[in-house]
């Protein structure tokens, strides 16, 4: 009998074929079959080997694929900082010495070699290069002066338009009330946002709709969509908390939340204090709705919340206390200013209130002295009398001249001092009282003044 599968010699008694191993249940005996047909079952199952030994070999092939493609995507992810062509990290002092265009310039052509990357097919991560890409943006937006790059303009109906070069749609350009310049985080979304995890899916999302830019260019902006926007921000921050931009999050966070604090009508930005100082109805409906909506445990509404409390101890007024909590919260010198001014402001009003309490205490004790009025007038007619007699000497040729004898009021009160001390009180009080009326009035003397008291308590 002969082994169906490799034509070998074998016994009938044999359960399998001594050569290939192959099941001999089935057995067809030699006297059966033809000399063709063995030879054909021969040649099909080498054919059949040769499959399996081709599929083997294919499979291997594409383990080693896997392999590799699994060991790049291993080392772009394991790489401290990810590298394609001109994408790559900027240094700061590097943006710095660059011209505005030629910033403008590299940009397009991080832009065009980022698409490129996350379109080829081995672009494995690409997140963290385009972390790289976006964190260059931010250092480009923050070093570009919009005038180099205007090459002309247009005027037309009392319109300019500005023609701008090189364009570009990674940028947002705003001219017209004034200069300002910002990530066009939409077109950005549009163009990656399918090659990008959920992460950065969400960070453009939110980007692209946010206020901050609105703000900058003075365009008004609803108070319930800026505080949706700081939701928006804590609740990323709280899920994502080792995302590559999150520093660059707080700081727009702190942005938008001095709006609430200082700065943010219901309806629109203007300042929120009214001619007097005091902060407005519509502000207060600000603070309000701030506080129902967000969530009390962020630092955000703890700083909100002690805003609201230094304007409330002030009778809702602007302070130095007031700008010293924002300053403390974002660093910002113009607040530190603010709280300066404020600062120099409340110590004047401070001065004049115990200047204006002093005063009150003066004039209330002068009206309450109890004396001798017809006495005093004596001695004060008498005092009169001696300061004509002894405020002129004769010179050498008989004429008057005054001799300086000096402060009409001093010498009227010194006379009557040493004549008596009964009047020491009054007179100085008097003396005082009248030195307020002339500062606060200003239209009568000193001297006219004191000489109107002591006539008229006598007279």
């Amino acid at each position: 009998m002969k082994c169906p599968n490799c034509g070998n010699e074998v016994s009938a008694n044999h359960k399998f074929c001594t050569r290939c191993g192959s099941k001999l249940e089935n057995i067809i005996k030699d006297n059966d079959l033809s000399q063709t047909e063995v030879i054909n079952r021969i040649n099909k199952n080498k054919k059949n080997i040769i499959i399996a030994a081709l599929i083997i070999l294919l499979s291997s092939f594409l383990i080693v694929v896997i392999v590799t493609v699994f060991l790049f995507k291993t080392k772009v992810d394991s790489d401290e900082v990810a590298t394609y062509k001109s994408v790559k990290p900027i240094e700061q002092s590097q943006i710095e010495n660059m011209t505005s265009r030629s910033l403008v310039e590299l940009a397009i052509q991080q832009d065009k070699d980022m698409f490129e990357f996350v379109k080829s097919s081995f672009n494995a991560n690409p997140d963290k290069l385009f972390g790289v890409f976006y964190k260059n943006l931010v250092g480009f937006v923050n070093n570009i002066d919009i005038d180099d790059l205007i090459i002309d303009t247009i005027e037309s109906n009392d319109d300019i338009q500005y023609v701008l070069s090189p364009k570009t749609d990674i940028f947002k350009f705003q001219i017209e009330n004034w200069s300002s310049i910002f990530i066009n985080d939409e077109y950005l979304y549009k163009r990656y946002s399918k090659y990008l995890n959920k992460v950065w899916q969400k960070y453009l999302q939110i980007s692209e709709t946010s206020e901050v830019n609105n703000i900058s260019q003075g365009i008004c902006i609803d108070i319930s969509e800026l505080i949706t926007e700081i939701i928006s921000w804590q609740i990323f921050l709280e899920e994502n908390s080792s995302f590559v931009m999150n520093k660059d999050i707080e700081e727009t966070l702190k942005y938008l939340v001095i709006f609430v604090a200082n700065n943010q009508d219901i309806n629109s930005i203007y300042l929120s204090f009214d001619e007097n100082g005091i902060i407005t109805n519509k502000q207060k409906q600000c603070y309000e709705e701030f506080f129902k909506r967000v969530n009390k445990n962020t630092k955000e509404y703890n700083f909100i919340k002690n805003c609201y409390d230094a304007l409330e101890k002030n009778n809702f007024k602007a302070s130095s206390e007031f700008y010293k909590i924002i300053y403390d919260y974002t660093g910002y010198e113009y607040y530190k200013r603010l709280c300066e001014n404020e600062i120099v402001k409340e110590e004047e009003i401070k001065q004049e209130q115990e200047k204006e309490a002093k005063e009150h205490k003066i004039i209330n004790q002068y009206k309450n002295l109890k004396y001798n009025k017809e006495e005093l007038y004596r001695l004060y007619q008498e005092a009169e009398t001696d300061w004509e007699e002894h405020q002129y000497d004769k010179d050498e040729n008989g004429i008057l001249i005054h001799n300086g004898s000096g402060s009409y009021s001093i010498y009227i009160t010194d006379y009557i001092n040493k004549k008596t001390a009964e009047f020491t009180q009054i007179l100085n009080l008097m003396f005082e009282y009248c030195s307020i009326i002339k500062e606060n009035e200003g239209s009568v003397s000193v001297r006219d003044c004191y000489l109107n008291e002591i006539s008229k308590e006598t007279k």
